[in-house]
């Protein structure tokens, strides 16, 4: 937490690692242009961010133990 990101400039950044990972299989060299996209820095205070991850996990961990509770009632089948 804390630090910046910065944003591919290629919109379809997913799709160009799978031909460069399929280029590599094939042994095929494949080198595309890349640029950087937009950059981002955090707001928000470390303190903050913090406290809503701590937040988040109590959450999660709440609905996972509730999901654990209703498995033996049948409810997800």
């Amino acid at each position: 937490m804390g630090l910046g990101i910065d944003v591919a400039g290629e919109r379809e950044a997913t799709a160009l690692g799978t031909a460069m990972m399929a280029a590599e299989a094939a042994g095929v060299r494949f080198t595309p242009r890349t640029s950087r996209g937009a950059s981002f820095s955090p707001k928000m205070s470390k303190a903050q961010a913090e406290s809503l991850a701590k937040a988040w996990r109590l959450f999660v961990d709440a609905q996972q133990a509730l999901g654990r509770q209703l498995d033996p009632l049948g409810v997800f089948d």
